[in-house]
């Protein structure tokens, strides 16, 4: 099975990567269309209930979540930029910011992704204000993360 890496990296900041068996273009489809990736980011504990997307530099996102508190967790965000490779190898930075704000404010996600060994690695670097506020996010993070990659590769598998 394919277990998603994630580790601190200097003071303020989180890895993670990840292989997938399927093509660059349809990983990236996966995380950033809304009917896509409302299917695999979330958990049934958690389930995502909202996804909007406008993909394009300068564009924004926004996801909720349905806590099991009852209350309603939001991620915002904008695009700062979307390049393609000649060798159809992505790169995405976004901006993040959760409401309610639990991390202290603005963070920044490159998410890169590589075609490599017959499908994709993903390699995601979060970038917080602080190192606590990066060591509440580390906290839980793999075992969230793997939970939704492994519905991600489900999604993959169906095209």
């Amino acid at each position: 099975m394919n277990d998603v890496l994630v580790a601190a990296v200097g003071a303020t900041q989180i890895s993670m990567e990840r292989h997938f068996a399927a093509d660059v273009e349809s990983v990236v489809k996966a995380y950033l269309e809304p009917d896509l990736i409302t299917r695999w980011l979330g958990s049934p504990e958690m389930p995502m209930v909202l996804a909007e997307m406008d993909a394009r530099p300068g564009g924004g996102f926004r996801l909720g979540w349905d806590m099991a508190t009852g209350q309603r967790m939001w991620l915002s965000g904008t695009f700062v930029q979307m390049d393609v490779a000649a060798n159809g190898d992505r790169c995405i930075v976004h901006t993040e910011v959760f409401d309610p704000d639990w991390t202290g404010g603005e963070a920044l996600e490159r998410v890169d992704y590589l075609a490599q060994g017959g499908g994709t690695l993903v390699r995601s670097l979060i970038t917080y204000g602080t190192e606590q506020v990066r060591d509440t996010a580390l906290d839980g993070m793999a075992d969230g993360m793997r939970a939704s990659y492994a519905r991600l590769d489900t999604v993959l598998a169906q095209g």
